[in-house]
Protein backbone atom coordinates (compact mmCIF):
# COMPACT_ATOMS: atom_id res chain seq x y z
CA UNK A 1 0.00 0.00 0.00
CA UNK A 2 3.10 2.39 1.07
CA UNK A 3 4.60 1.33 -2.94
CA UNK A 4 1.24 2.76 -4.46
CA UNK A 5 0.80 5.87 -2.47
CA UNK A 6 4.56 6.67 -3.26
CA UNK A 7 4.31 5.78 -6.95
CA UNK A 8 0.93 7.85 -7.59
CA UNK A 9 2.67 10.71 -5.45
CA UNK A 10 5.93 10.76 -7.56
CA UNK A 11 3.44 10.79 -10.51
CA UNK A 12 1.61 13.38 -9.45
CA UNK A 13 5.04 15.64 -8.99
CA UNK A 14 6.27 15.10 -12.12
CA UNK A 15 2.81 15.95 -13.54
CA UNK A 16 3.16 19.17 -11.75
CA UNK A 17 6.32 19.71 -12.87
CA UNK A 18 5.37 19.75 -16.99
CA UNK A 19 2.41 21.74 -16.00
CA UNK A 20 5.12 24.71 -14.83
CA UNK A 21 7.35 24.30 -17.69
CA UNK A 22 4.45 24.50 -20.16
CA UNK A 23 3.10 27.76 -18.24
CA UNK A 24 6.48 29.11 -18.30
CA UNK A 25 7.40 28.77 -22.01
CA UNK A 26 4.16 29.74 -23.22
CA UNK A 27 4.28 32.86 -20.89
CA UNK A 28 7.52 33.59 -22.38
CA UNK A 29 6.27 33.30 -25.89
CA UNK A 30 2.79 35.58 -25.01
CA UNK A 31 5.63 38.22 -24.41
CA UNK A 32 8.26 37.97 -26.59
CA UNK A 33 8.31 40.43 -29.55
CA UNK A 34 9.59 39.64 -33.18
CA UNK A 35 12.59 41.00 -33.65
CA UNK A 36 11.96 42.05 -37.60
CA UNK A 37 8.70 43.86 -35.80
CA UNK A 38 10.85 46.60 -34.33
CA UNK A 39 12.18 50.15 -36.19
CA UNK A 40 15.53 50.20 -35.20
CA UNK A 41 19.04 51.83 -36.21
CA UNK A 42 21.69 49.58 -37.81
CA UNK A 43 25.66 49.55 -37.02
CA UNK A 44 26.16 52.00 -39.22
CA UNK A 45 23.85 55.19 -38.71
CA UNK A 46 22.12 57.00 -35.59
CA UNK A 47 19.04 57.43 -34.29
CA UNK A 48 16.91 60.21 -32.02
CA UNK A 49 13.28 60.66 -31.18
CA UNK A 50 11.50 63.75 -31.63
CA UNK A 51 8.22 63.88 -30.07
CA UNK A 52 6.47 61.31 -31.96
CA UNK A 53 8.90 61.46 -34.67
CA UNK A 54 11.59 58.16 -34.80
CA UNK A 55 14.35 59.09 -36.99
CA UNK A 56 16.27 55.74 -37.89
CA UNK A 57 19.49 54.69 -39.64
CA UNK A 58 20.53 58.24 -40.15
CA UNK A 59 23.82 58.95 -41.75
CA UNK A 60 25.50 60.49 -44.66
CA UNK A 61 27.07 58.51 -48.11
CA UNK A 62 29.77 60.94 -50.30
CA UNK A 63 32.79 60.32 -52.54
CA UNK A 64 35.42 62.98 -50.32
CA UNK A 65 35.76 66.02 -48.90
CA UNK A 66 34.38 69.04 -50.75
CA UNK A 67 31.74 66.73 -52.72
CA UNK A 68 27.91 66.85 -52.40
CA UNK A 69 26.74 64.22 -49.75
CA UNK A 70 23.61 62.12 -49.73
CA UNK A 71 21.46 61.83 -46.34
CA UNK A 72 20.19 58.46 -45.93
CA UNK A 73 17.63 57.07 -43.08
CA UNK A 74 14.12 56.62 -42.29
CA UNK A 75 11.80 59.10 -41.12
CA UNK A 76 8.56 58.10 -39.05
CA UNK A 77 5.48 60.34 -37.93
CA UNK A 78 4.01 58.86 -34.81
CA UNK A 79 2.05 61.36 -33.84
CA UNK A 80 -2.07 62.79 -35.30
CA UNK A 81 -0.62 65.66 -37.70
CA UNK A 82 1.77 66.32 -40.46
CA UNK A 83 4.96 67.08 -39.12
CA UNK A 84 8.18 68.30 -40.96
CA UNK A 85 11.71 67.46 -39.73
CA UNK A 86 14.58 70.15 -40.32
CA UNK A 87 18.24 69.44 -40.37
CA UNK A 88 20.68 72.53 -39.90
CA UNK A 89 23.62 71.71 -42.07
CA UNK A 90 26.79 74.26 -42.07
CA UNK A 91 25.51 74.62 -45.85
CA UNK A 92 22.08 75.35 -45.08
CA UNK A 93 18.44 73.78 -44.06
CA UNK A 94 17.12 70.34 -45.35
CA UNK A 95 13.22 69.95 -44.66
CA UNK A 96 11.47 66.67 -44.95
CA UNK A 97 7.71 66.32 -44.89
CA UNK A 98 6.09 63.48 -43.62
CA UNK A 99 2.18 62.53 -43.22
CA UNK A 100 0.84 61.41 -40.28
CA UNK A 101 0.96 57.86 -39.06
CA UNK A 102 3.36 57.57 -42.56
CA UNK A 103 7.44 57.09 -42.78
CA UNK A 104 9.80 58.30 -45.56
CA UNK A 105 12.36 56.33 -46.29
CA UNK A 106 15.55 58.57 -47.48
CA UNK A 107 16.70 55.93 -50.06
CA UNK A 108 13.64 56.31 -52.05
CA UNK A 109 14.84 58.60 -55.29
CA UNK A 110 11.63 60.56 -54.02
CA UNK A 111 12.77 61.41 -50.79
CA UNK A 112 16.67 62.46 -51.96
CA UNK A 113 18.41 65.06 -49.48
CA UNK A 114 21.44 66.02 -51.48
CA UNK A 115 23.84 68.47 -48.93
CA UNK A 116 26.27 70.50 -51.17
CA UNK A 117 30.07 70.55 -50.41
CA UNK A 118 30.79 68.58 -47.19
CA UNK A 119 33.59 69.38 -45.50
CA UNK A 120 34.43 66.57 -43.80
CA UNK A 121 36.07 63.08 -45.69
CA UNK A 122 33.89 59.74 -45.37
CA UNK A 123 34.76 57.61 -41.90
CA UNK A 124 34.46 61.05 -39.85
CA UNK A 125 31.38 62.71 -38.77
CA UNK A 126 29.05 65.73 -39.40
CA UNK A 127 28.78 66.36 -35.57
CA UNK A 128 26.52 68.62 -33.51
CA UNK A 129 24.06 68.38 -36.64
CA UNK A 130 20.82 70.15 -35.13
CA UNK A 131 17.75 68.03 -36.45
CA UNK A 132 14.01 69.42 -35.10
CA UNK A 133 10.65 69.05 -35.48
CA UNK A 134 7.32 69.67 -33.58
CA UNK A 135 9.14 72.59 -31.59
CA UNK A 136 11.56 70.32 -30.15
CA UNK A 137 15.18 69.58 -31.85
CA UNK A 138 17.96 67.25 -30.73
CA UNK A 139 21.83 67.34 -31.96
CA UNK A 140 23.19 64.15 -34.02
CA UNK A 141 26.57 63.19 -34.83
CA UNK A 142 26.29 61.42 -38.40
CA UNK A 143 28.38 59.18 -39.53
CA UNK A 144 29.75 59.77 -43.00
CA UNK A 145 30.63 56.84 -45.77
CA UNK A 146 31.87 56.49 -48.96
CA UNK A 147 30.97 54.14 -52.10
CA UNK A 148 33.59 51.29 -50.51
CA UNK A 149 30.26 49.24 -49.47
CA UNK A 150 28.29 47.82 -52.39
CA UNK A 151 25.28 48.63 -50.60
CA UNK A 152 25.96 52.21 -50.43
CA UNK A 153 27.46 52.72 -54.17
CA UNK A 154 24.14 53.34 -55.49
CA UNK A 155 22.88 56.00 -53.04
CA UNK A 156 25.79 58.29 -53.83
CA UNK A 157 24.95 61.13 -55.18
CA UNK A 158 25.95 61.23 -58.67
CA UNK A 159 25.25 57.23 -59.24
CA UNK A 160 21.17 58.34 -60.45
CA UNK A 161 22.57 61.05 -63.14
CA UNK A 162 26.00 58.69 -64.29
CA UNK A 163 23.43 55.82 -64.90
CA UNK A 164 20.92 58.49 -66.43
CA UNK A 165 23.80 59.84 -68.98
CA UNK A 166 24.92 56.57 -69.59
CA UNK A 167 21.39 55.26 -70.89
CA UNK A 168 21.24 58.65 -72.83
CA UNK A 169 24.18 58.62 -74.56
CA UNK A 170 23.73 54.60 -75.34
CA UNK A 171 20.45 55.57 -77.19
CA UNK A 172 21.83 57.96 -79.16
CA UNK A 173 24.80 56.07 -80.53
CA UNK A 174 23.48 53.84 -83.47
CA UNK A 175 24.22 49.97 -82.70
CA UNK A 176 26.46 48.45 -85.56
CA UNK A 177 24.75 45.24 -86.02
CA UNK A 178 21.80 48.04 -87.66
CA UNK A 179 22.37 48.65 -90.87
CA UNK A 180 21.40 51.93 -92.30
CA UNK A 181 18.90 52.92 -94.34
CA UNK A 182 19.03 53.71 -98.00
CA UNK A 183 17.50 56.76 -99.05
CA UNK A 184 14.35 56.05 -101.39
CA UNK A 185 13.96 58.57 -104.68
CA UNK A 186 11.00 60.65 -104.98
CA UNK A 187 9.07 60.08 -107.82
CA UNK A 188 10.21 63.68 -108.78
CA UNK A 189 13.80 62.82 -109.16
CA UNK A 190 13.72 59.54 -111.60
CA UNK A 191 14.29 60.63 -115.08
CA UNK A 192 11.72 59.10 -117.56
CA UNK A 193 12.19 58.69 -121.45
CA UNK A 194 10.54 60.38 -123.87
CA UNK A 195 9.32 59.36 -127.02
CA UNK A 196 12.29 61.56 -129.26
CA UNK A 197 13.32 58.96 -132.11
CA UNK A 198 16.78 57.96 -131.98
CA UNK A 199 18.75 57.35 -134.63
CA UNK A 200 19.94 53.96 -135.78
CA UNK A 201 23.11 53.72 -137.71
CA UNK A 202 22.81 51.83 -140.89
CA UNK A 203 24.80 49.13 -142.64
CA UNK A 204 27.01 50.22 -145.66
CA UNK A 205 26.15 49.56 -149.23
CA UNK A 206 28.06 46.97 -150.48
CA UNK A 207 30.64 47.97 -153.37
CA UNK A 208 29.10 47.97 -157.06
CA UNK A 209 30.31 44.91 -158.72
CA UNK A 210 31.59 45.94 -162.28
CA UNK A 211 29.82 44.44 -165.46
CA UNK A 212 31.14 43.77 -168.63
CA UNK A 213 29.09 43.53 -172.06
CA UNK A 214 29.59 40.25 -174.39
CA UNK A 215 30.35 42.29 -176.88
CA UNK A 216 33.00 43.65 -175.47
CA UNK A 217 36.86 42.00 -175.72
CA UNK A 218 37.48 40.76 -172.09
CA UNK A 219 41.04 41.47 -171.10
CA UNK A 220 42.92 38.68 -170.92
CA UNK A 221 44.86 38.28 -167.74
CA UNK A 222 48.35 39.52 -167.37
CA UNK A 223 50.87 36.66 -167.68
CA UNK A 224 52.48 35.56 -165.10
CA UNK A 225 56.19 34.51 -164.57
CA UNK A 226 57.31 31.08 -165.35
CA UNK A 227 59.56 29.38 -163.11
CA UNK A 228 62.38 27.85 -164.29
CA UNK A 229 62.69 24.19 -163.25
CA UNK A 230 66.30 22.72 -162.54
CA UNK A 231 67.46 19.47 -163.31
CA UNK A 232 69.22 17.34 -160.62
CA UNK A 233 72.44 17.17 -161.43
CA UNK A 234 74.68 14.69 -160.49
Amino acid sequence: MKFAVSHSLKRAGAGVAIAAALISATGCGYIYTQPTTLQYAASDGVKADLNGVELRNIMMVSSGKGADGRLLGTILNKSDHDITVTFAFPSGEKSVKVAKGQQVRLESNDSQVIVPKISQTPGETLTNTQVSSNDQSTNLNIPILDGTLKEYASYMPNAASSRASSQSSHAATPSASTPAKTPTPSASATAVPTNTATAVPTAPEPAETPSYDESEEVPAPAPTASVPVYENVQ
